[in-house]
């Protein structure tokens, strides 16, 4: 199953609604496309923004969790 790039803006829009949650939107397309849309691959990167040890702040941050000012990549 993969994620269409015209999906993708909804996503984002979905995650963003999680109060706190801010997603970096160029960094976060840019990693579904480049697992080609897969879902599996999608599903890693929002299992890393759940298990976020709190540390990060690089270049390749994806999201940024507002209230513990941590980030995920």
């Amino acid at each position: 199953m993969t994620i269409e790039e015209d999906e993708i803006d909804d996503l984002v829009e979905r995650i963003q609604k999680i109060n706190g949650v801010e997603v970096v939107e160029d960094r976060f397309k840019n990693a579904i496309m480049a697992s080609g849309g897969s879902l599996s691959s999608v599903m890693d990167i929002i299992k890393n923004l759940m298990a976020d040890d709190g540390e990060g702040g690089g270049e390749d941050d994806i999201f940024i969790i507002k209230d513990r000012k941590s980030v995920v990549r």
